[in-house]
């Protein structure tokens, strides 16, 4: 078993099992504290756990690209003059992308192989990669790199944190969006949880272990929130029609649009009480600092 990639300690506690993830566990780091899935799936298991996913009915997939929208001015909000680079690490169909893209950047992203968007927005090149550090960007080419419900699903986080770190401009700005371990959505279902999504999200994230990984990555944090009336109330919704039966189907969209008042009144609870579904990370690259060396580039 390799070590954790935070510390590189060895030593887990098993946080949560369940006999539909077959070999699959959810281990906590005894060191450091950070919470992954082991073993970690090899990449045709990997890939063939992703050609798993359903996709979403068409007003679903809109209503996701109005949050995309959304969430893209908040990441763009007070970085100073238009352009530069948006990076989107794990781009899906390019959605916050095109939304950059709208406000002046040029839009950069990265997707799996086989899932990058056929056609992405004008204005959008998505390269099918699973290592941001085989992009080969020049050091300072970024203003802003987005990690929106990505961070989870790579091999090895505290590196491609570092690599964003070193292709960020000394005034740009990372943007991560993780699910939280620690919400009360996670805390009620346990290893139910949907945005556990094992085996295809390697690691699980809490505040105290985001925080750390991108501080020792060379940034300085400037806010963090947990409210997420996609996420959350998704979860909460899942939770409501699964009850702990633990099946993968979804809600129905009947079943969403009658139960979505409740998910985002207890959105909004768990997120007020700093229990929220969704960690969502702002910071800048620490001033003075060097950019710490990335092993794959050249």
């Amino acid at each position: 078993m390799p070590g954790c990639p935070a510390c590189a300690a060895l030593d887990v506690d098993v946080v949560h099992a369940l006999a539909a993830w077959g070999a699959f566990r959810v281990a906590r780091c005894r060191r450091c504290g950070l919470v992954r899935t082991e073993p970690q799936p090899d990449r045709s298991a990997l890939l063939a756990a992703y050609r798993e996913r359903q996709s979403s009915p068409a007003v679903i997939a809109r209503v996701r690209r109005r949050f995309a929208r959304v969430f893209a001015a908040r990441a763009a909000r007070g970085l100073s003059g238009p352009g530069g680079c948006a990076l989107d690490v794990g781009c899906g169909d390019g959605s916050v992308l095109a939304a950059l893209v709208a406000r002046g950047f040029t839009g950069l992203g990265t997707e799996l192989p086989g899932r990058g968007c056929g056609s992405p927005a004008p204005g959008v090149r998505i390269v099918e990669t699973e290592d941001v550090t085989e992009l080969r960007l020049p050091a300072a080419s970024c203003r802003l790199v987005v990690l929106r419900h990505a961070l989870e699903h790579l091999r090895d986080p505290a590196a491609a944190l570092r690599e964003v770190r070193r292709v960020l401009e000394p005034r740009g700005r990372l943007v991560v969006a993780v699910p939280n371990l620690a919400s009360w959505q996670a805390r009620w279902t346990g290893p139910r949880w949907v945005h556990l999504d094992v085996p295809r999200h390697l690691f699980h994230f809490t505040p105290e272990t985001l925080a750390r990984l991108v501080r020792e990555a060379g940034f300085t944090v400037e806010r963090v929130t947990q409210l997420s009336f996609e996420h959350g109330s998704y979860g909460w919704l899942c939770a409501a029609v699964r009850g702990l039966g633990g099946t993968r189907r979804p809600p129905t969209l009947a079943g969403a649009l009658a139960l979505s008042p409740l998910g985002a009144f207890l959105s909004l609870a768990e997120a007020l009480a700093g229990r929220g579904a969704v960690i969502e990370l702002a910071a800048r690259p620490d001033d003075g600092r060097p950019a710490p060396a990335s092993a794959h580039v050249s």
